[in-house]
């Protein structure tokens, strides 16, 4: 079989290496596969990727750089100014004053129903589902 980005014949990867990232999230999937065989086949399989020592990722890096303040003003005026229809432009504004403002990720956000609104101390709070690492965020 040849590999992607070798000629024909070639058994080796060439180019770039992976990232670190990739390389865990390669061996996550593959260790996972085996864990899984393991739970469903008669016989106990090994899983060979128990022994595979795996890159350490820092859980809070991220190699996706954020937007600058001025880029965030730029896309808030855009969302709220853009030729479309009015109720598409607030909806838009508001969304993405909610992310930015609140840090939040996109899916919890689109996900949110009215029954999650509520109140604490005074203050309106929307309950969002289970964040990312777990537990849930207001």
């Amino acid at each position: 079989m040849r590999v992607k980005g070798g000629r024909r014949g070639e058994m080796v990867r060439t180019g770039e290496p992976y990232s670190e990232a990739s390389q865990a999230n390669a061996l996550s999937a593959a260790s996972s596969f085996f864990t899984y065989l393991d739970k469903v086949s008669d016989k106990g399989v090994k899983n060979p990727f128990d022994a595979v020592q795996r890159p350490y990722l820092g859980p809070d890096y991220s190699p996706t750089p954020g937007y600058t303040e001025q880029e965030w003003a730029t896309l808030l005026v855009t969302a709220r100014d853009h030729r479309r229809a009015a109720a598409y432009r607030r909806r838009a504004y508001a969304l993405l004053l909610t992310l930015y403002t609140c840090c939040l990720r996109i899916d919890p956000l689109l996900n949110a129903r009215v029954e999650d609104l509520g109140s604490d101390k005074g203050h309106r709070v929307l309950l969002l589902e289970k964040m990312k690492g777990g537990g849930r965020k207001k």
